[in-house]
């Protein structure tokens, strides 16, 4: 019985979290280009072995170890659903959305070493404008980075277009040197943004992760992500052909993919999950009490 109980707790937390997930991807609705989360559910395990000893060391003819589904619920991972959202117009020129999978590039100070630079953050949020020293940020302040950004060499103007995870060479690239292009930008920029990887008037950089579940929130929301330690060093790729590649979209962002109408109906679930749950372990509380009246 006290089994039960424990199960019925882990299950409890489970369903917590679960609601958790399920609030964050309802506010999410609202945000530029959020990513709904979804969690993986599991029954936890637990092995009844066939001797006193088990293992290696179980006697010959020993019955084998049996493995018994619990009756607990886990949560063993919670990944990113990476289908894109819609594309709607803006009127704004730095207003960018991405056409495909990738992500903006975006770093939190500009007073690092362009090549030891380890603090950049993904987003598909491209809510951009320029500051008044002509740096293109983000909405909380975060600089954007261009083409030029590290792993790859200062000096080398474009993006990999079949770059293979974890490679370290810089040779064989195909280079391709288009731009985005933008229209009454401010007329003052530092001779040096562009070497230092960050946007001037006319270069946004994207990358593409070997694996988007490695991918974990920032400080800065849920719409900025940075690279988890299982992930991988970022891929850079070519933007320049739209027939092969993904392209940035000016004057215009992306919708999240969470839905009012997928999740609203999944909290009232989980909220009569939780409920009845709970009402196990008021049940085993209840009956415990009474065995230790008898008891006593």
């Amino acid at each position: 019985m006290s089994e039960l109980s424990y199960e019925a707790v882990r299950s409890l937390h489970a369903i917590n979290q679960w609601t958790d997930i399920i609030e964050a991807n309802i506010t999410g609705t609202q945000k530029t280009a959020y990513k709904v989360r979804k969690p993986k559910f599991s029954l936890a395990n637990k092995t009844m072995t066939g001797s006193a000893t088990g293992g290696a060391l179980r006697p010959p003819g020993a019955p084998p170890d049996v493995i018994i589904p619990s009756a607990s619920l886990v949560i063993d991972d919670v990944t990113p659903e990476m289908k894109q959202g819609d594309i709607i117009g803006s009127t704004q020129d730095t207003h960018l959305a991405i056409n495909g999978v990738g992500y903006f590039i975006v770093v939190e100070s500009m007073d690092m070493d362009p090549i030891l630079r380890q603090e950049a953050m993904f987003t598909r949020d491209g809510e951009f404008h320029w500051d008044e020293k002509g740096f293109m940020r983000t909405q909380n302040g975060l600089f954007v980075a261009t083409r030029r950004f590290p792993p790859f060499k200062p000096e080398r103007d474009a993006i990999a277009a079949a770059v293979v995870a974890g490679t370290d060479s810089y040779d064989n690239y195909y280079m391709n040197r288009d731009r985005v292009a933008f229209a009454g930008v401010p007329p003052v920029f530092p001779p040096d943004i562009d070497y230092n990887g960050l946007v001037d008037a006319n270069q946004v950089g994207l990358c593409r992760v070997p694996y988007d579940g490695g991918l974990e929130y920032s400080k800065f929301g849920t719409t900025y992500l940075q690279e988890a330690l299982s992930s991988g060093r970022p891929v850079y790729f070519n933007t320049g052909d739209p027939t092969t590649h993904e392209i940035i979209v000016k004057k215009s962002l992306e919708t999240s993919n969470s839905s009012m109408t997928e999740h609203i109906p999944m909290l009232s679930m989980a909220s009569k999950m939780f409920a009845a749950v709970s009402k196990i372990i008021a049940v085993y509380n209840s009956t415990v009490d009474d065995m230790n009246g008898l008891i006593r």
